[in-house]
């Protein structure tokens, strides 16, 4: 191996360095020259543009765009000095490459591969090398200054993402020629989309094009699954290993201790996923087809909603959610499966999928071999479906529900209950309900689905410690149990921690949005408040009616309900015993 002082080494970091610099020079200017002159055709900035010739700025950066790209596969083999690692690290790159030869000089078509190429190189700087350094050739690069740790190299991963949708959604090809998406509104949506809760500032079906829906549809697949498990999923399947971070971040994320495990776990998630979308989309399809539609629309009916579905984000291309269809038994069907499916995490899928269809099947089966999350999972979601099945029954059996037939009725109740825990879809009209029904499913989102889902609130199993927790209080039993076996104490403290500081942040969210939302009624801001921090999507109607503010205070709090608890738990799972720690004496303090 070359040391870093050889000539060779040198000049290939050198070329490295100098590709990396060519593409944020010349490929960033051409997105950045080419976003301004699409979008900002009537403002100010236009005009300054024009007097230094943007466009034929573009014209020229157009043609050298496929050339950079070139240059960086070029500077990567240097570097790998073998045609299986340039395969390996820039196979992405030559995929890409090809189309903007065959179409070089058209800019719209170069705009969208040369984005998501310099974006792939932004997130390469994270990457670690698969083969080993010797120390004195190690030399940091900039981001490893940083020395992110797991949980802020997600939020950070959540961010990009973020803006990357909001940009993406400003392009003018993406709304309706009548609509004009502004940065607050473009973010509000993509923060939305991506943290998988579903508020909206306006209809996405009747104000976005096929584009913008087809960006609001990744943003949802991406942020559902979760960032990490894909990018950890891309490099098994480019064949690199996972870095030692990487590693343990997904071991937080799956409550995984294996690399072996790990990848397992990964490979599976992907799987599953692909197969449930296909099967609701397909299904979904069919029924679209069934109900009058044509099969293109149908289509893009069914893969949006199979995806929106399974990722509990809640969003619909229909106006007024899936209203249309509350006595349609079979969509309800198919999106209350999808929901649950995604709600239940991919553990439970993959624990439940082995003891039913894998080698499992014929030496254990049945609910009592199955693990113990796998069956307070499984407990805890039937509990709070059948409770908030009977709860919205009952309680709007006279009222919003009073017209409808003893099985629409059944019907609208169990998906009300089902979606209410985070997907946020609707079949009634929400201002229609009482409000203690309102309340009640302010409780259910608030719970929100189980770990390692594609939901957010609390968490079920968090849920369900806490009421076995008070049970054993109450029984005057110093252990928490279930299904005969012991829970240990420190998740009871994280299940109390967690639960605590959830509510205090509601509380704080709601407190701030009453003082900027002063004009509108105190139930329907405490319902958009819940909603955006179980990342459930559900509203009374007033997202677009509210303030920059309050829109800016929304999505900070979907931001805080998607990744909150994750960092939470990570940052509890990291921290060090200090040995030698001193214990004090008991101290008695009354309570109650």
């Amino acid at each position: 191996m070359q040391s870093a002082s050889d000539p060779l080494s040198t000049m290939k970091n050198f070329y490295h360095k100098l590709s990396v610099a060519l593409e944020f020079l010349i490929n960033g200017l051409f997105i950045l020259l080419y976003m301004f002159t699409t979008k900002g055709q009537d403002s100010g900035l236009f005009e300054y543009l024009e007097l230094v010739y943007a466009q034929k700025i573009i014209e020229i950066l157009v043609w050298l765009v496929p050339f950079v790209i070139l240059f960086s596969i070029f500077s990567h083999f240097l570097y790998f000095n073998s045609i299986e690692g340039l395969f390996r690290q820039n196979i992405f790159s030559i995929i890409l490459l090809i189309p903007l030869f065959i179409v070089w000089g058209d800019a719209e078509f170069t705009f969208w591969l040369s984005s998501v190429h310099l974006f792939s190189t932004f997130l390469s700087f994270y990457e670690v090398p698969t083969r080993r350094v010797k120390k004195e050739e190690y030399r940091p690069n900039f981001w490893s200054r940083f020395r992110l740790k797991p949980a802020q190299l997600v939020i950070m991963s959540f961010l990009t993402l973020i803006l990357s949708g909001s940009f993406l959604l400003m392009l003018p090809f993406m709304t309706k020629q009548h609509f004009e998406l502004d940065f607050l509104n473009a973010f509000f949506m993509s923060t939305s989309a991506t943290c998988v809760t579903g508020l909206a500032t306006f209809p996405i079906g009747s104000e976005l094009t096929i584009w913008g829906q087809l960006v609001i549809l990744f943003l949802i697949q991406v942020g559902g699954l979760g960032i990490m498990t894909l990018s950890s999923s891309l490099t098994i399947l480019l064949g690199k290993s996972l870095g030692m971070k990487e590693q343990v971040m997904m071991q937080g994320l799956l409550d995984i201790s294996s690399l072996e495990d790990i990848i397992s776990m990964i490979i599976e998630i992907i799987k599953l996923t692909l197969v449930i979308e296909l099967w609701g989309a397909v299904l979904l399809t069919g029924a679209f087809l069934y109900e009058g539609q044509d099969l293109g629309e149908a289509m893009l009916n069914g893969v949006f909603h199979s995806i929106s579905a399974f990722c509990n984000a809640g969003f619909s291309l229909f106006p007024d959610s899936l209203e249309r269809y509350k006595d349609n038994v079979f969509i309800n069907g198919v999106i209350c499966s999808l929901i649950i499916l995604g709600g239940i995490g991919f553990i439970v899928l993959k624990d439940v999928r082995e003891h039913l269809f894998g080698r499992k099947f014929y030496k254990k089966r049945g609910f009592v071999h199955l693990s113990l999350h796998s069956k307070i999972v499984i407990t805890a979601n039937l509990s709070l479906i059948f409770l908030g099945t009977f709860a919205i029954f009952f309680s709007e059996f006279l009222n919003s529900l009073d017209s409808y037939s003893l099985g629409n009725k059944f019907l609208i109740s169990l998906f009300q209950s089902i979606t209410s825990r985070t997907a946020g879809f609707n079949t009634i009209s929400l201002n229609s309900l009482h409000a203690h029904t309102l309340y009640f499913m302010s409780l259910l989102m608030f719970i929100g689905a189980s770990p390692g889902s594609t939901g957010g609130g609390i968490k079920t199993t968090t849920f369900a410690i806490l009421i076995q927790s008070v049970k054993a209080t109450l029984q005057g039993r110093k252990q928490v149990e279930f299904f005969e076996r012991k829970i240990p104490h420190s998740l009871n403290v994280r299940a109390t921690a967690i639960a605590i500081i959830s509510l205090v942040i509601v509380s704080a969210f709601l407190l701030i949005m009453i003082k900027v939302e002063p004009n509108l009624p105190f139930l329907s801001v405490f319902f958009e408040t819940v909603s955006a921090f179980g990342t459930v999507g559900l509203s009374m109607g007033i997202t677009p009616d509210l303030s920059n503010t309050g829109k800016s205070f929304i999505i900070l709090l979907m931001f805080i309900g998607r990744v909150g608890p994750l960092t939470l738990v990570l940052a509890v799972s990291q921290v060090k015993a200090i040995a030698g720690k001193v214990q004090y004496a008991d101290g008695r303090v009354m309570i109650g």
